[in-house]
């Protein structure tokens, strides 16, 4: 994530409600930490991402002979022992 996105975020985030919501028993949170939980929250989500993206997925092992579909599923999809 470049600085300027994760400024921009923390930016936001610092300057939303919920930056200044007065929480039951806790009060309202330190000056930075919304905007700093933002910020991290969206790097941790572009690496998992990245991650995804480069890690080829395995082929399912099919359970049965032959494709099963999910009630709702738009793309055929085989029964694997994880169930999905």
């Amino acid at each position: 994530m470049a600085s300027d996105t994760a400024l921009s975020m923390a930016d936001l985030a610092d300057n939303s409600d919920i930056a200044s919501y007065n929480w039951n028993d806790r009060g309202v949170a330190p000056r930075g930490y919304v905007g700093g939980m933002a910020v991290s929250f969206g790097r941790v989500y572009c690496k998992m991402n990245a991650d995804a993206m480069q890690r080829p997925k395995p082929p399912p092992r099919i359970l049965g002979m032959g494709l099963k579909r999910s009630p709702g599923d738009q793309q055929q999809t085989c029964r694997t022992e994880a169930g999905s």
